[in-house]
């Protein structure tokens, strides 16, 4: 059998992704089944499952060859094998097609003749570990974006923070197996974030919010944990920036007085006219707590969809290298997490110091006697 280095993957029935156009990691993933089959005593050193395959069919042929190489006798003193012995491949090949049935014998040959040098095999392994961690964080991503977008969860701020959690699992394994950080930020440059238009409610929340405010400002002590960028709206936040400037320095509080103060930080442009913001600050009897809660819930639920976005972006870029990859995903969900413990702070605040919660003093040991006292 002739070798044929760097030959190009055939589109035929016998490819497991017939259809499709080839991709690097294609490439490699023929080429290192191809080493294994010519060299399968390389198998142990190659830290790789099933799972990190594009395919079916790879992944099974992967393990089957997992599974017998250690049964096959190694020829001391012997240089490594040019072409693999056809009792071998057979073997393999019967091991597979339990799990792989659309496998062909004419298969596991032309992957022996894609493999330009057996010795390379740790090579196309990492470039196999590569493209399944941009595969499976982009699927990660994938969910994550779906769960946030999800208006039918009961519990969406829990829902979504859970989902963020695993992802951030899902990270820390890759760099498990993948190694020590090195590099830098990815080098991708972000596109600008998908405008989210905002709902009839998440408006009148943040209505009710501003309006609650202004009726009772004493409310404001309870809300430390939002923040002017958790509105969907800018004006919004700027007109909340403007209350908490104003309870801080103990200013009257009223439309009028709050007007000024909009004007003052520069909130009053074109499209905002005083009477724009006249009526989004006319007392009302909503809860500002409640309506703080929802806005906090909805900037969580935005920072997800925006972190699962950048997350893809970075994943389809070939330029960035894996650590590159796992360093942006760690930036882009660490807002997520932030506003999460935000929302876990004003949704269960911790209770007011008092008697009953103060520490109880920690009864020390007694000393033991030394050397001097004992006498």
């Amino acid at each position: 059998m002739s070798a044929r280095p760097h030959s190009r993957p055939r589109r035929d029935d016998d490819l497991p992704y017939a259809g499709t156009p080839p991709q690097p990691v294609d490439f490699a993933e023929q080429a290192l089944l191809g080493a294994l089959l010519i060299q399968p005593a390389l198998a142990p050193g190659i830290r790789l499952t099933p799972e990190h395959f594009t395919t079916h069919v790879h992944g099974s042929l992967f393990a089957a060859i997992q599974q017998l190489a250690p049964q096959v006798p190694e020829q001391a003193g012997e240089s490594p094998p040019l072409l693999p012995s056809l009792h071998w491949i057979n073997q393999v090949f019967t091991t597979a097609t339990a799990q792989a049935r659309g496998l062909t014998l004419p298969y596991l040959h032309r992957l022996v003749s894609s493999c330009p040098a057996p010795a390379h095999a740790t090579a196309y392994a990492r470039m196999i570990q590569t493209g399944h961690a941009r595969r499976s964080l982009h699927a990660q991503a994938d969910q994550l974006a779906h769960t946030a977008a999800d208006t039918r969860l009961p519990a969406p701020a829990t829902t979504v923070a859970e989902q963020c959690a695993r992802l951030l699992l899902h990270v820390d394994a890759l760099q498990q197996q993948i190694g020590s950080p090195t590099g830098t930020a990815p080098r991708t440059p972000l596109p600008e974030a998908p405008q989210d238009t905002p709902s009839e409610q998440e408006l009148a929340d943040e209505q009710g919010l501003l309006a609650g405010l202004v009726r009772l400002p004493d409310a404001l002590l309870a809300l430390r944990a939002l923040r002017p960028e958790d509105f969907a709206i800018p004006l919004h936040g700027g007109l909340y920036r403007c209350l908490t400037a104003m309870v801080h320095r103990g200013d009257p509080l009223d439309p009028i007085t709050v007007l000024g103060e909009a004007e003052h930080q520069g909130l009053l442009t074109g499209r905002v006219t005083p009477q724009t913001v006249l009526a989004l600050v006319q007392p009302s009897p909503d809860d500002p707590v409640y309506c703080a809660e929802q806005i906090l819930q909805q900037s969580l639920l935005r920072s997800a969809r925006l972190a699962a976005h950048h997350i893809r972006v970075y994943a389809n870029d070939p330029v960035n290298t894996v650590h590159q990859l796992l360093i942006g995903s760690r930036r882009a969900l660490a807002p997520v997490t932030a506003a999460h413990r935000r929302w876990q702070h004003l949704h269960h605040p911790p209770p007011p110091p008092g008697p009953a919660t103060a520490r109880a003093p920690v009864a020390r040991p007694a000393r033991p006697p030394t050397a001097r006292t004992a006498r």
